[in-house]
């Protein structure tokens, strides 16, 4: 899935979904794979705090360098707009809720064959959470996608923030 084809379904509908300039950086993520305070504390100056130890910034207010490295440990999760101009940063997770036994039949036959190599994880009798082993966002919306196309469960999205404007507040 290109950002220009990005897409998530709700309440059975598709959705679609704008590419943005803004990344958001995974704090954690970037400290497991070696970035110093040091190297993120410009970072975090250039962006703005969001919940989960995620900062929301402009693509190109990071060296090229220093986003390959970070998009290289999966510490870069996409940024899209929806049409009512609410901001969503896709997370590296896919919440799943299953109706039946055959639905979680369909769902491991689906891992076993996806491109995407994803663990399960089940947190309810009838509800798994699954998580891409790149730890790529953008890995989760294709897989949350591809479970809703072709498993067809009550509910599987991928994990979103969302950021909503309001008009009279820069949240800069």
């Amino acid at each position: 899935m290109t950002t220009e084809d990005a897409y998530f379904w709700s309440h059975g509908q598709k959705v679609p979904l704008s590419s943005s300039n803004e990344i958001a950086i995974d704090l954690g993520a970037a400290t497991k794979a070696g970035l110093s305070r040091d190297q993120l504390e410009p970072i975090r100056h250039k962006g703005r705090d969001l919940p989960g130890q995620l900062i929301l910034l402009d693509a190109a207010a990071l060296p090229e360098s220093v986003r390959e490295r970070l998009d290289s440990v999966g510490a870069i999760h996409p940024v899209y707009q929806t049409e009512d101009n609410t901001t969503l940063v896709v997370l590296p997770e896919v919440r799943v809720e299953l109706k039946d036994p055959a639905d979680q039949e369909r769902l491991q036959d689906l891992l076993a064959g996806s491109s995407t190599d994803a663990v399960l994880e089940e947190t309810k009798p009838g509800r798994v959470v699954l998580h891409p082993k790149s730890g790529r966002g953008a890995d989760a919306l294709q897989l949350a996608n591809q479970v809703v196309e072709e498993v067809h469960p009550p509910v599987a999205q991928a994990r979103f923030v969302r950021v909503v404007r309001r008009p009279d507040q820069d949240l800069r």
